[in-house]
């Protein structure tokens, strides 16, 4: 994972996280081998789908739940590598997603203030 921040106006603050294909495309087959042994389609046992079958009919679902927790932990996981404590839920955009390459997104959020106090003694 790599990820940069960009000060913007103010207490805004924008996080630019990458994160290689590989590790998206490994979660995506782990979580499709995963549902190959629960899934029940007509003609197969429950468990012996072919997992080619399973990846054609659940891979765009699959991959968008794998996405969803990939933005999670990674954004938590940036946010503590920055020191950073944002104010409330952060705005997503996705700037890349398609498969075999690389996975980036945007997350767009405000932090809050820093205080200094003064001595009160002076």
């Amino acid at each position: 994972m790599q990820a940069t921040l960009e000060n913007l106006s103010g207490l805004e603050r924008k996080l630019n996280v990458t994160l290689p294909a590989e590790e998206v495309e490994n979660k995506i087959n782990t979580k499709l081998q995963k549902l190959a042994l629960k899934v029940k389609m007509p003609g197969f046992r429950p468990g012996k789908v072919p997992f080619a079958m399973v990846r054609k009919n659940y891979a765009g679902s699959v991959r968008m739940e794998v996405l969803e927790d990939l933005i999670r932990d990674s954004y938590v996981d940036a946010v503590k590598q920055e020191n950073l404590t944002p104010v409330g839920m952060p705005s997503i955009e996705i700037v890349s997603s398609k498969s075999n390459e690389q996975f980036a997104y945007t997350a767009t959020f405000e932090v809050y203030p820093e205080i200094n106090l003064a001595d009160l003694k002076q």
